[in-house]
């Protein structure tokens, strides 16, 4: 107990400092408004009892009208002031918040992809992101529930304390035993809560199958709609089967916190109806006491809410400093300026095997690119040469073996030059609910986007569209959205690639492997041809571009087996020369069948 205290002294004094130094103000408008709230709780105290004063002619007519005055005064200007403070609290939250979500995405989209398909990274990062929602309020739980709270225990204690101290132990035993339920029930529900999760994932994955339109083709083919809704029913009876378990286990505990909170308010009002009738308090007295002893009450346990609430915030807050403090790309690597040019490229035994796989992707490669070569990486499925290109651009960093960029280790270089110097088209490329401007470009400005487009043979057509550059793309959240081929779709991440004028690099990872092999060719020379002496380096497992290529590399089950070009390696006769004479019979096959 006594550790699990300190941790969270720890994890306030973290989160604390770290809020004052992006919001100086919170933390006072805080306290303003625990004094506000304070203000509020003493005239609610009272004001039963001084009415009943004024009523008994205790006061005297100007005292009253005082009073009176006074009291219509201070409620609504009380009110009125907190609503001011809060307005200002809110609006430093949300200030804070967008700060911290923007850092936390920020973090998640700087990871590797090594450490951001790691076990560890993954098991955590969905808690992560909760302690940044969890943590947002801490101040305010802090300065002004917490603190306000404390301050109503001590004024209402003061009142009553000299009457019998029996009260006050009274209630904090009873709220003690109502603390002890709220934990366990706290801990019951996380526990159905963590099972519950688990079951909604698997219905968000179902809807998004069931009402997605990249399922649509596949669930028409095959029909299996029916299929779908039963899934999605079975799933949602084990999730109601579920509810029904946490909803029965907290109504348990909601009937013996009932019973609690019963028994201590019979306590007070108990204890109170024997003061007066002993003679020991009067009528307004005997108000003020009642009044008191629930307003402590109240503010006791919120103290021991606040105490839970803190403690799930520094267990949240946890996972957040551990996916914080995980490495971002090329935050332990170097920050020499890039090269103005690229002399060459070179692989000195360099072995590399996924996080969470056994057998490596690549296994003691070694090999050299000069500065404007075309060079060809081809193997079967699995054979590593994908893995090649991801080492290249550092998305995964090598197991041993160095790889070297104009004779310098590429982890020697600044991360973010590094990135502006490749340009890459993948063949998981991505086309967003963007205009075809933002899709090409993402925000940058300057560059002369006709140029390309014409290169690749769509400058026509999106010339011709009403809206040209500006047409959004998908009909996401526009019925004027226009939808590309597949064809097109390559071709435009193809001009997306070569738009990204500081590449001196243009890596070509299978990005047309769903066209046909004649339409690859005629795809990947086209890149040839426009690439202006950019150092080239296309991924494919067919053989259609290879002959214009200056090096080919041939790789099998991640290890180098030859290189050279096109004439050469069908001299030697090897692994190339089979492969390729495999396909080329296979498709002069189809076309006799044709």
């Amino acid at each position: 107990m006594m550790h699990k205290i300190i941790k969270n002294v720890k994890f306030l004094k973290k989160n604390l400092v770290e809020q004052h130094k992006l919001s100086k103000i919170i933390m006072p408008l805080s306290i303003i408004n625990a004094i506000l709230f304070e203000g509020t709780v003493l005239v609610g105290v009272f004001l039963p009892s001084f009415m009943l004063r004024i009523a008994s002619g205790i006061y005297t007519i100007e005292q009253s009208v005082i009073f009176a005055a006074s009291i219509t005064a201070a409620i609504p200007i009380l009110s009125l002031l907190q609503n001011i403070v809060n307005r200002k609290i809110n609006n430093e939250q949300e200030k804070l918040f967008n700060i911290r979500i923007g850092r936390f995405d920020a973090q998640l989209h700087g990871l590797s992809l090594e450490t951001a398909e790691s076990n560890e990274c993954l098991e955590f990062e969905e808690e992560a992101l909760m302690g940044v929602y969890q943590t947002q309020n801490v101040v305010f739980e802090i300065f002004s529930v917490l603190l306000g709270r404390i301050i109503t225990i001590i004024t209402t204690s003061i009142i009553f304390i000299n009457v019998h101290f029996m009260l006050v132990v009274f209630v904090v035993l009873t709220l003690l035993v109502i603390f002890a339920l709220d934990e366990k029930a706290v801990k019951v529900e996380q526990l159905h809560n963590k099972a519950i999760s688990k079951k909604r994932h698997i219905r968000g994955y179902i809807s998004e199958i069931m009402f997605s339109i990249d399922y649509g083709a596949e669930e028409r083919l095959y029909n299996i709609k029916d299929f779908l809704i039963s899934k999605y029913n079975n799933n949602e009876k084990n999730i109601r089967t579920l509810e029904n378990k946490r909803s029965f286990s907290k109504m348990k505990y909601q009937a013996s916190l009932a019973f609690m909170n019963a028994l201590q308010t019979i306590g007070i009002y108990g204890f109170a109806i024997w003061q007066f009738s002993s003679d020991n308090i009067q009528l307004y007295d005997f108000l003020i006491y009642i009044s008191a002893a629930l307003m402590m009450s109240g503010a006791i346990r919120q103290v021991f809410n606040s105490y839970t609430t803190l403690s799930t915030m520094a267990l949240y807050y946890e996972a957040t400093e551990r996916y914080m403090a995980l490495p971002v790309c090329g935050s332990l690597d170097g920050h020499d300026p890039m090269p103005t040019h690229i002399t060459d490229i070179i692989f000195e035994n360099v072995s590399f095997t996924y996080p969470n796989q056994i057998s490596p992707a690549v296994d003691n490669l070694s090999f050299r690119f000069s500065g404007n070569d075309i060079v060809a990486i081809v193997g079967e499925n699995g054979a590593g040469k994908s893995t090649i290109i991801k080492l290249l651009l550092r998305l995964y960093k090598i197991d041993s073996g160095r790889i070297l960029l104009n004779g310098k280790s590429i982890y020697s270089y600044d991360w973010i030059e590094y990135c502006r110097f490749f340009a890459s088209a993948f063949q998981d490329y991505n086309m967003y609910a963007l205009t075809l401007k933002e899709n090409l470009l993402f925000g940058h400005v300057g560059i002369n986007t006709e140029i390309f487009l014409e290169q690749i043979g769509m400058l026509n057509k999106i010339n011709n569209l009403p809206n040209k550059l500006e047409t959004p793309y998908t009909h996401e959240f526009s019925s004027d959205g226009i939808l590309f081929s597949g064809g097109e779709e390559q071709r435009f991440i193809i001009a997306r690639a070569l738009c990204k004028e500081s590449a001196c690099v243009l890596t070509m990872d299978e990005p047309t492997a769903s066209l046909d092999p004649l339409a690859e060719r005629n795809m990947n020379h086209l890149t040839y041809e426009v690439r202006k002496d950019k150092l080239t380096l296309f991924v494919s497992h067919r053989f259609s571009t290879t002959r214009f290529c200056t090096k080919i590399i041939v790789l099998d089950n991640g290890k180098l087996i030859e290189s050279g070009t096109h004439n050469e390696l069908m001299a030697a006769n090897g692994l190339y020369a089979k492969m390729y004479n495999m396909q080329i019979a296979y498709y002069q096959h189809e076309d006799k069948q044709i």
